[in-house]
């Protein structure tokens, strides 16, 4: 399933634009508002995206994770070579490659918590300034039909581009942008 990306000008063109495809057939669930009034949002009954899609928790927590996989086959290593002879140093190495390996994802998961999820780290500024970000989830079959309705309804959505709605650990910058509260 790809995602697309659509830049508007404020809630209200949002909210129809979100009417306007939820009327075309797409799902509620599928459509992920991004705007900086969370409030605003639920009293227009807008699908507003949760702190997971807004944060890089995930993300950053993969990333944390292959870090992790490499450290942890150090630290074992590591282990295996200082305790060589000791009774139980199998399971002291696997023990200590794994608290490696579950550090290194837990603090992925915090860098994560304090950063904008990668997919709408570009448009961070367009949502500072008060716009919205639309995210459509479509899938294969629908994909024309929802650009073709939405440049036709809403010539004013800026289409900026789309995304694999399955998470990629190697997208996105490595360089993380701080998440501020909107």
């Amino acid at each position: 399933m790809k995602q697309h990306h659509y830049l508007l000008e404020d809630l209200r063109s949002a909210e129809n634009a979100v009417i306007t495809l939820e009327n075309a057939g797409v799902q509620p669930k599928q459509i992920h508002v991004f705007h900086h009034d969370h409030l605003a949002m639920q009293k227009r009954h807008l699908n507003d995206a949760s702190f997971i899609s807004e944060l890089d928790i995930l993300h950053a927590g993969e990333r944390g994770l292959l870090v992790g996989l490499f450290a942890a086959g150090l630290v074992a290593f590591v282990v295996w070579e200082l305790l060589a002879g000791h009774e139980v140093v199998a399971m002291i190495s696997v023990f200590a490659g794994l608290v490696a390996m579950g550090f290194c994802t837990w603090l992925g998961g915090m860098i994560g918590a304090s950063s904008d999820n990668y997919r709408i780290q570009p448009y961070h500024d367009h949502i500072q300034s008060g716009g919205s970000v639309i995210i459509v989830d479509v899938d294969p079959g629908k994909e024309l039909f929802v650009l073709d309705t939405m440049q036709t309804m809403h010539p004013e959505a800026m289409h900026k581009g789309l995304s694999s709605s399955i998470d990629n650990p190697m997208a996105g910058d490595f360089f993380l942008r701080k998440h501020a509260e909107w």
